[in-house]
């Protein structure tokens, strides 16, 4: 039985409940029996941790696509993440909601002495504040 890492990791192998009813272990495991000379081969172990997407919202001044140093970061704004079931990269009417991240505020701006902020814009970087599951 895999002894439980922490909460960041999930066990995905083996696919099982054999280890189950044990203490701070993950419920896959193996139950083998090891003789003079014998190998138990394959007892494998897998486990796998939520990965991060990160970006930025913001103003494209020069509407080129890049976010430059004029570019500052807008808030107030929800970006949706959808499972891609076929994995073509493309949105279909069938793909489901994973999560809405909610761009609720910024972080402050850096800026020249003098130079007030705009009331419309929100600093270089928005923060995800909440996540909502679809």
């Amino acid at each position: 039985c895999e002894v439980t890492k922490s909460d960041d990791w999930t066990q995905s192998a083996p696919d099982n409940t054999k280890c189950a009813l044990g203490t701070d272990v993950e419920p896959g495991g193996y139950a083998v029996t090891i003789t003079s000379r014998s190998t138990e081969p394959n007892n494998d172990f897998g486990n796998w941790a939520k990965g991060t997407k990160s970006g930025m919202k913001f103003e494209d001044e020069d509407a080129d696509g890049t976010n430059d140093a004029a570019d500052l970061g807008l808030s107030g704004w929800t970006i949706r993440a959808y499972v891609d079931t076929n994995e073509d990269g493309i949105l279909q009417a069938t793909e489901t909601t994973v999560a809405d991240w909610k761009l609720e505020k910024a972080c402050a701006a850096t800026r020249s002495a003098g130079t007030p902020p705009s009331p419309r814009r929100a600093s270089p970087r928005a923060t995800v504040s909440e996540v909502t599951p679809g």
